[in-house]
């Protein structure tokens, strides 16, 4: 008599295919969870920093000129570790405030100008200031699934972080 063993074979592809999509679902529930609280953490941040924009005082920029970002210890871009490498208010001067002007002759036209910005800019030591912008940040933390911990991504948490920057507004009203 010949027996067939193909049911076993059936249940052990039955049982990998059943753990492929848990790992799918348990995929699609935390990265809806993360959007979720991403699109939240920003929407905190930009309600920090428009709190402050309306505040009836002057508020000193810290807002810095980035030139550019320095991989950190992962060799990945745009991740948490990368290293921000700013450049100096001069900088930002000579490329782009004094490109608003052709040659001198102009900035003696924007010189006649009331409350000129670009002027303002030019002969500003810290640029930034002129915007009068205002930091907002805010970040909170998102357990993982367990089937996300075990089958896709070891950690606890994952922890999410934003920094907005808003212009003051109350000199507008």
């Amino acid at each position: 008599m010949v027996t067939n063993n193909k049911s076993g074979q059936a249940m052990v592809e039955l049982i990998v295919a059943l753990v492929a999509i848990m790992a799918i679902i348990a995929a699609l529930l935390q990265i809806t969870s993360l959007g979720l609280t991403d699109t939240h953490v920003l929407l905190m941040a930009r309600k920090d920093a428009s709190s402050k924009s309306i505040l009836p005082i002057q508020t000193l920029s810290s807002a810095g000129y980035l030139k550019t970002w320095e991989e950190g210890a992962d060799s990945s871009s745009y991740t948490v570790d990368d290293i921000a490498i700013e450049d100096e208010p001069l900088s930002f001067i000579n490329m782009i405030v004094n490109k608003a002007s052709a040659d001198e002759a102009g900035w003696e036209l924007y010189g006649t100008l009331h409350n000129n910005p670009f002027g303002m800019l030019r002969s500003s030591f810290n640029p930034s200031s002129v915007f009068g912008f205002v930091q907002g940040e805010h970040s909170e933390s998102v357990v993982l699934l367990p089937a996300t911990r075990h089958l896709l991504y070891n950690a606890d948490v994952i922890t999410l972080k934003s920094r907005v920057w808003l212009v003051r507004i109350n000199d507008v009203y």
